[in-house]
């Protein structure tokens, strides 16, 4: 169990470097980034996807930074983390759904989406949709496995 809470370190460790990248994101994003004399539905768009995509990452890393703190501290909830983690019938339908590959496709798309935003409008909501219906089609298989297995 030492080996995995080893793992488990590494992985707050990663995730409080994600945090710290999204509030740098979300500070740049209010003082450098916006435009106060920017008008319009697709400029304010931009500026406001980027700041909820920051504050987004930045949550969900503190979020799971505390679930994996509180599991270090305790035995029981590391093995119950660890039993998880290595579940043979979840490994089996994420695997069934492709759920690695769309994730990180969809994450992909995601900053291809940042990327794009300021230079092309369009493109920016179609990778947006892309990305999103991409999830949504994933989360329906995946729900599709869990039932039937």
């Amino acid at each position: 169990m030492e080996k995995y809470r080893k793992k488990v370190r590494i992985k707050m460790i990663l995730l409080a470097l994600l945090a710290l990248t999204a509030v740098a994101l979300g500070i740049y994003n209010v003082f450098f980034e916006s435009d106060p004399g920017a008008s319009g539905f697709s400029a304010g768009m931009l500026s406001g996807f980027r700041t909820g995509m920051a504050i987004g990452i930045g949550g969900f890393s503190l979020i799971r930074l505390f679930f994996l703190g509180k599991a270090i501290r305790d035995e029981k909830a590391l093995k119950e983390l660890y039993n998880k983690e290595h579940d043979e019938r979840l490994r089996a339908i994420r695997a069934k759904a492709g759920m690695p590959l769309v994730l990180i496709l969809s994450v992909l798309m995601l900053i291809a989406a940042l990327i794009a935003g300021p230079l092309s409008v369009p493109v920016f909501y179609t990778l947006l949709i892309a990305s999103f219906a991409q999830l949504l089609i994933g989360l329906c298989v995946k729900m599709y496995y869990m039932k039937i297995m």
